[in-house]
């Protein structure tokens, strides 16, 4: 393997040994110094006016004159009449390699008496001896210095692929289409560049240069889409793909048909074949990357605008110079496709572009169907096809694009429709840091998608990696929130995505702030109250408890307590377990005792706590199922059991009751209540009768959730 000094002196060396002896072939073909053109379907020569055709060089003033024939010298005296052809900038567009040779034939039949100074050019208005100039560098047309800069920028473009690392097929691929790219480019920029007159054996060589160039190319660009990004390919295969236009080109130099169509057009539509079925293979395989794929529709887009019209002959206007030089954006494009992809937002624009390219190429279509088929002017058809793409088309492509590819409704509408319901989920929950962080999960989730999404302790730089694979933020609480490959892997993350999530941050961090004021405006309302009924109502009840007969203290006392838990209950904060239940035990005990019913009491639990609203609602609804107890009973007996399950308080008030009282489960406001009780903290109540050796019991059982903790927690 060489060293890097030495490739990097080969990459120097080579083109400008290429570009010297590209020259040097360049002014060894005769040049007269007048231009041969086509006007009207007739040969024109651009005679110079201020001095001899023969001798005139670097002068200012034409006359057109048309060339009626071309008469060779010497002992065979030959006559040519002009023949349009002679001109011609690509041998290969004529039907028969017949007619091919037979113009490389004629043209080197007036090279040579150029050359012997025996050729005379006959015009309307007189005749002109020609002679060959002295070719110069200065004498060299401006579309031969385009062709050959443009194969150099394509030559030194695979250059410096090949200078560093290893090489892959892929990079093979890309190299061979260069260089096949080059030779393509210089043998056509050589005899399309030339006045008229050039040798016929070095026309007929570099005619089959171009065409073996051309092979190259393609065989190039196929071995480069079938291994990259991935190498789809065994080694035996590219070998063979490298190696295909070595019989193809036998085809055109033998050849073993008259018609160009089968020995040149023919194989060269299999070789393109070949890249673009592997450019699907490869978009197939990169369903999971989408790095990949937005450098396979770049480079798409690239190969496809080129090569696809040009093969159509949609460009036949254009001067084949022309044509071939734009190939060299091939390569720009998929150099920076490969390398700087992230740049453009191809997912984005893609389609616009794509959009763009059809609205063009159907204009062309359509001008050639009208100008063929139904045999209009080409003004007329020119006009006509742009008023048809113009009425169909354009409006089919923005009703496609709103349709399919634009976002629907304004961005910011979008991702605030799709995040604010999520940050506004379990609010009730959102002093919790757990439920903070779900929250933004669960936001972020919803608008960019992610395959994966993780909140880590530690605090790296905000930004786009790995080439929009990978975006980081920063957490509520400093900490990094990662996310991995948006759209479920499908693209990647843009410089406004970042914008997008610091801003759903932002947004979190207000619904917080504003869910915590609300809540602190609520405590504060509360312990209004509380001070505003702890000294009002509770003085008074305390006046009244003193001042009432004995039979009534017992409701005073009672509506004192009432007073006492509503006041601990509007306190909006919860306790635990055991301090309730010893709470609901007496109060429990003072009104069966102001009733002289037995109070039979039996509790078993863990450690627990509950929260504020429920200690509220179980507290009245087991408050009301005493009071249905009390006033149903048979015997004065009432059972209290309190067990822990799974998750839940067992809650069972049971007592027997009177068989003509009205204590079925539908029936009774108070039974009403207390569902709606159980409710509204996702609990639950069950109401039901068994019977009990001679009587009916009635039970009430209360199933409230809770939560278990630690003891020390408590």
């Amino acid at each position: 393997m060489q060293s890097l000094n030495t490739r990097i002196f080969i990459g120097i060396t080579v083109p400008v040994l290429l570009a010297l002896l590209v020259i040097g072939v360049a002014l060894s073909i005769p040049r007269t110094g007048i231009e041969f053109v086509v006007s009207d379907n007739h040969l024109v020569a651009l005679v110079p006016t201020s001095h001899d055709a023969a001798n005139a060089t670097g002068t200012t003033g034409y006359r057109a004159e048309e060339v009626l024939l071309f008469q060779t010298g010497g002992e065979h005296q030959v006559d040519y009449p002009a023949d349009i052809q002679f001109v011609i900038e690509e041998p290969d567009v004529l039907e028969t390699h017949t007619e091919m040779r037979t113009l490389m034939h004629s043209i080197g039949v007036l090279t040579t008496a150029l050359e012997q100074g025996t050729l005379m050019m006959h015009t309307e208005s007189g005749s002109y001896a020609l002679e060959a100039n002295q070719a110069d560098i200065t004498a060299l047309p401006l579309s031969f210095w385009v062709q050959i800069c443009a194969g150099l920028a394509a030559l030194i473009i695979c250059i410096l692929v090949w200078l560093p690392g290893e090489l892959s097929p892929g990079k093979y691929g890309f190299i061979i289409s260069g260089f096949g790219y080059f030779f393509a480019l210089i043998s056509a920029g050589l005899y399309s560049s030339r006045e008229l007159f050039i040798d016929d054996s070095l026309f007929r060589t570099l005619s089959l240069l171009n065409t073996f160039s051309t092979y190259i190319f393609m065989s190039g660009l196929a071995l480069l889409f079938w291994n990259y990004p991935r190498v789809l390919l065994s080694k035996r295969t590219n070998t063979l793909l490298a190696l295909f236009p070595l019989p193809l080109i036998s085809l055109a130099a033998i050849p073993v048909h008259d018609h160009l169509a089968i020995t040149i057009y023919l194989p060269f539509s299999l070789l393109l074949l070949i890249p673009l079925v592997g450019m699907v293979c490869q978009w197939r395989s990169n369903a999971d990357n989408p790095k990949n794929r937005a450098v396979l529709r770049w480079i798409l887009f690239m190969l496809v605008a080129i090569t696809i019209p040009a093969i159509l002959k949609l460009y036949a206007p254009i001067p084949q110079s022309v044509l071939l030089v734009s190939v060299v954006f091939i390569y720009a494009g998929i150099m920076i496709g490969i390398t700087r992809h992230q740049m453009f937002d191809i997912e984005r624009w893609s389609y616009r572009l794509w959009g763009w390219f059809l609205g063009g190429l159907s204009i062309l279509v359509v001008d050639l169907l009208l100008a063929s088929a139904v045999g209009l002017s080409q003004e007329a058809s020119l006009v006509v096809a742009m008023g048809i793409v113009g009425w169909l088309y354009f409006p089919v492509r923005q009703w496609a694009w709103k349709r399919f590819f634009e976002r629907k409704g304004n961005y910011l509408e979008e991702w605030l429709t799709l995040s604010v319901p999520e940050l506004l989920g379990q609010r009730m929950d959102s002093s919790q840091p757990q439920q903070s962080e779900l929250r933004l999960k669960n936001a972020l989730s919803a608008v960019f998608r992610p395959l994966k999404l993780e909140f880590n302790a530690d605090t790296p730089k905000e930004g786009i990696f790995g080439r929009g694979s990978e975006m980081v933020i920063h957490g509520p609480a400093g900490e990094s929130i990662k996310l991995l490959h948006p759209a479920e892997g499908r693209h990647q993350f843009k410089s406004n995505d970042l914008n997008i999530g610091r801003m759903i941050l932002a947004l979190d961090a207000l619904i917080t702030d504003s869910l915590s004021a609300r809540a602190d405006g609520a405590r504060e309302e509360r312990q209004r109250i509380r001070q505003d009924l702890h000294d009002d109502m509770g003085a008074k009840l305390l006046r009244l408890l003193h001042r009432s007969q004995p039979d009534d203290k017992p409701l005073v006392r009672e509506a004192i307590n009432d007073l006492r838990i509503l006041l601990h209950n509007t306190r909006g904060q919860g306790e635990g377990l055991r301090q309730t239940l010893i709470r609901w035990r007496e109060e429990a005990a003072s009104r069966c005792e102001d009733h002289d019913v037995n109070l039979n009491w039996q509790q078993s639990h863990s450690h627990a706590r509950l929260s504020a609203g429920a200690i509220m609602h179980t507290g009245r609804a087991l408050r009301e199922a005493i009071s249905n107890a009390i006033r149903n009973m048979s015997r004065p007996d009432i059972s209290v059991c309190v067990e822990q399950q799974e998750g839940y308080l067992i809650l069972t008030v049971s007592n027997p009751f009177q068989q003509s009282s009205d204590t079925s489960e539908n029936k009774g406001e108070g039974i009403r209540n207390i569902h709606q009780r159980m409710e509204q903290i996702q609990g639950q109540a069950t109401f039901r009768t068994r019977r009990d050796q001679s009587n009916a019991i009635w039970t009430v059982q209360l199933d409230i959730p809770i939560e278990v903790m630690p003891h020390e927690a408590l």
